[in-house]
């Protein structure tokens, strides 16, 4: 699951222009997302990551501190 998650933030990273912090703030929560999605029988190594990519993506939405990340009126 660990290649998993550092595929997940890798990406998420490099799209976002986010730091080592904000990764690594975000990692433990990952990491139990993505197993509890395997334990539930999800076992597709690209469909975990793309799992994990929307989850990153929509905890972002609620970061107005993080820039780019910002819901706009219409997206609500």
């Amino acid at each position: 699951m660990n290649d998993i998650v550092e595929r997940c933030l890798n990406t998420f990273g490099m799209m976002h222009g986010l730091t080592k912090d904000d990764l690594d703030e975000k990692r433990v929560e990952l990491t139990g997302y993505i197993e509890k999605l395997n334990a539930d029988g999800e076992e597709d190594a690209n469909r975990l990551a793309v799992s994990g990519l929307t989850y990153l993506r929509n905890g972002m939405k609620r970061r107005p501190d993080i820039p780019g990340t910002r819901v706009s009126e219409r997206s609500v």
